[in-house]
């Protein structure tokens, strides 16, 4: 079944932005290391993300982010 705006032939990873994943590494506070799978967090001027359920692992903790801010502020 084609919606209105797909080709012939055209599958939904045809179509999925090749830029959408990003991966980004960093630090969070030590108080972070308890956190639970899709729990859900306001990293300051970035964004809100949760916490993947199946990436993450006991020592290495990953992030997907939901919402970016949109901010003027320039790091």
């Amino acid at each position: 079944m084609l919606d209105g705006d797909q080709e012939e032939g055209e599958t939904i990873f045809d179509r999925l932005n090749p830029n959408s994943l990003e991966i980004v590494h960093g630090f969070v506070e030590p108080n972070m290391a308890d956190v639970q799978p899709q729990e859900k967090f306001q990293f300051f001027r970035h964004g809100y993300f949760n916490v993947d359920p199946k990436h993450t692992k006991d020592g290495k903790l990953v992030f997907n982010r939901i919402v970016s801010l949109k901010s003027s502020f320039e790091i």
